[in-house]
């Protein structure tokens, strides 16, 4: 259910959804995000920021991930990213 929470959250950060719909699956999202930080799990987290383009997101894990792993992570998709966001992100890490 979870999973499907967080699909349906990307999807809708890429869309035209109803801001309350949004925001039900945000809730969800930042619950399973927060809990992930917490655990120092970085692999959902960072997939969801770099699926929503949210840069704040990227910011928060970038701050407080061990470098290599969260490198690790980061270097298959960043030939995927979006162009714009590529350079925001890499500005973050920059």
């Amino acid at each position: 259910m979870v999973n499907k929470c967080i699909e349906k959250y990307i999807e809708s950060c890429k869309s035209e959804t109803k801001a309350e719909e949004h925001q039900q699956y945000k809730s969800v999202v930042d619950y399973v995000v927060d809990n992930s930080i917490q655990a120092k799990e970085y692999k959902m987290p960072l997939g969801v920021a770099l699926d929503t383009q949210d840069c704040e997101l990227f910011g928060r894990l970038y701050k407080i991930a061990e470098f290599n792993d969260f490198v690790e992570i980061l270097l298959p998709h960043l030939l995927t990213l979006d162009l714009g966001f590529r350079a925001k992100i890499l500005d973050i890490v920059g």
